[in-house]
């Protein structure tokens, strides 16, 4: 960045000087570009845990928040800033699907790139786990707290405004937790590397990961997203078949 916008005497580049070029290479070795993580947790694990809360009517607000973001996060496969910068105007409900249309710029958004419409689908087989019910839902249960604030998510206690990065981040830990997945291992982040892995597993188009994801790049996803979804160890495995 520093070498586009700063030339040395004799045009000469600062990314071509030896010492920088030591210095950058003596950066990587003490801390690599590396994927965060070597496998990833099973959807399914969420999935599970939600199927067995009540209904969205008996859950309290908060419950129904967690649940909402990291159904969002899991059944979108997009960022946690990208859910956090959504405004209401931006969630179109329909019958049976919800269209949502990003009027925020993302973090990877560029003058001629901006996110796709994103296109939910109703779920009939379980209600609980239906991302379309549960927008409506939340929307129904926030609309008389809600301020004059265009925020989509808004906070569980007075004055109910907007949330943060970090309350969002809290929330899906939260679920996360309760499910029974490491979250002194697995960052809330890690919900795009085990949405996004899992859709491989069942035969998506990586065509459509991408454009889903929002990513340019398919080296982007099979570096640092892609990855092994864990499976039970055999006395666990063991267990829950006694279990049944």
């Amino acid at each position: 960045m520093i070498s586009s916008v700063c030339v040395l005497l004799k045009n000469r580049q600062i990314g071509n000087e030896v010492v920088v070029q030591r210095f950058m290479r003596g950066i990587f070795t003490s801390r690599p570009s590396l994927p965060k993580y070597g496998e990833i947790w099973d959807v399914n694990i969420v999935f599970k845990y939600i199927s067995l809360l009540p209904s969205n009517e008996a859950l309290t607000l908060l419950t129904l928040s967690e649940k909402l973001c990291i159904l969002m996060m899991l059944l979108s496969g997009q960022r946690g800033q990208t859910i956090h910068l959504l405004k209401l105007s931006d969630v179109h409900i329909k019958d049976e699907k919800v269209i949502i249309y990003f009027s925020s710029l993302s973090k990877h958004s560029k003058p001629n790139k901006h996110l796709e419409p994103l296109l939910l689908e109703n779920y009939t087989v379980n209600d609980k786990l239906c991302i379309v019910k549960t927008i409506k839902d939340y929307v129904s249960r926030t609309s008389s707290i809600r301020t004059a604030q265009d925020s989509f998510l808004i906070s569980t206690v007075p004055p109910h405004k907007g949330v943060t990065k970090s309350t969002i981040a809290r929330w899906i830990k939260s679920i996360m937790s309760k499910s029974g997945i490491e979250t002194s291992v697995f960052s809330p982040h890690s919900c795009r590397a085990a949405s996004t892995s899992s859709a491989v597993t069942k035969g998506l188009q990586i065509e459509t990961i991408l454009k889903a994801a929002g990513w340019s790049s398919a080296n982007t996803f099979r570096q640092f997203y892609k990855r092994v979804i864990q499976e039970p160890s055999y006395n666990r495995a063991i267990l829950n078949i006694t279990d049944v």
